[in-house]
């Protein structure tokens, strides 16, 4: 299967967060994370050590700034609306994670870098933005993969994030994957799933 298979997957199952209820999403949590922890679990538990405090600050921040019933008295109180929300929000983030270390485990930066390429092809009439657009987010998940292999404290995490320009250590060579026409139907089948997912999605299809 063509790289840009996989990824239209991983695209779709993102599209899906927002509109699946409770018990579809907590279903889709436990599927995608023990995939995770057996396809890829050393990558998972870097990145989840690594998202820790963000996904405690989502459930918090939701819990106590979401209207709703006060789970005790007094004004510190979170409510039972916004913990709900902040636990399925943490659910999100944890597909989110859980799904892009498999994406990443099975594609290398060239094959991230085709699949855009085949996905930006409206962008083909505009200049070299297409080829742009395509190298920078293989750029971009490079270096995440670099981050999370370092073992680099907060302090040191942010200041190197805050550099304008980090000083690159090594060239990326990339290279065009061609696709035939049976993955490229199967591409098109993906992306009219994906819209029809969404409009089923608008119309309560999966609440």
């Amino acid at each position: 299967m063509h790289p840009v298979n996989f990824l239209a997957l991983w695209l779709w199952l993102l599209l899906l967060l927002p509109w699946l209820e409770r018990h579809y999403l907590w279903v889709l949590v436990v599927v995608v994370v023990l995939l995770a922890a057996q396809y890829a679990r050393q990558r998972l538990q870097r990145s989840l050590s690594k998202l820790k405090w963000l996904l405690l600050f989502t459930a918090l921040i939701y819990g106590w700034s979401t209207p709703g019933r006060y789970i005790w008295l007094g004004v510190l109180s979170p409510t039972d609306v916004g913990l709900s929300l902040g636990v399925d929000q943490v659910g999100r983030l944890l597909v989110v994670a859980a799904s892009l270390q498999i994406l990443l485990k099975r594609l290398t930066s060239n094959e991230v870098f085709s699949s855009f390429y085949l996905f930006l092809s409206p962008l083909q009439y505009f200049s070299n933005a297409r080829a742009r657009f395509a190298v920078r987010f293989a750029l971009t998940l490079q270096v995440a993969e670099s981050l999370l292999e370092s073992k680099l404290d907060f302090k040191a995490l942010l200041s190197l994030i805050l550099q304008p320009q980090p000083p690159a250590d090594q060239d990326l060579v990339l290279s065009y994957i061609p696709i035939n026409r049976r993955q490229l139907s199967l591409l098109f089948g993906q992306c009219a799933l994906i819209v029809y997912s969404i409009f089923l999605g608008m119309g309560g299809f999966w609440r």
